[in-house]
């Protein structure tokens, strides 16, 4: 009996140990943290990796594609990738896929707002975070 329980409590910490390496964050040359202007406006960051998908998470997770491409498709068709959230909208160009565009409608509020932008650099599970936060 005790063997079996050593057996259960073992495969339960190597498990626990696996799952942190199904997703890894890296920066890919990116900033962490972006402040942008109360008056908004288009700014560019340039990384080091290509960017295959970009996702706008503000509190909520929004997917509507009707107005959102959100990743490249395998057959090489589209030319760009443009995400629009509330406020904020992010693009990246095949041409210059290490290139993240991002354009911020002027801030008429009296306080900050705040989103996280998600690209992932390949079909695969690493993913790049960068903070958004528009001053007030």
């Amino acid at each position: 009996m005790k063997r079996v329980l050593l057996v259960i409590i073992g495969c339960l910490i190597a498990c626990t140990s696996c799952i942190g390496s199904f997703s890894k964050e890296i920066d890919g040359g990116f900033p962490d943290k972006i402040i942008l202007s109360k008056e908004g406006g288009e700014f560019s960051y340039v990384g080091e990796v290509p960017i295959y998908s970009i996702t706008i998470y503000d509190g909520v997770l929004v997917l509507d594609d009707s107005k959102n491409d959100y990743f490249f498709d395998s057959n090489g068709l589209k030319d760009s990738i443009t995400v629009t959230y509330d406020w904020l909208t992010a693009s990246t160009y095949k041409e210059a896929r290490n290139t993240l565009k991002l354009f911020a409608e002027p801030n008429t509020s009296n306080r900050s707002r705040r989103s996280t932008i998600y690209l992932n650099k390949s079909a695969g599970h690493e993913y790049i975070s960068i903070e958004i936060k528009q001053q007030d």
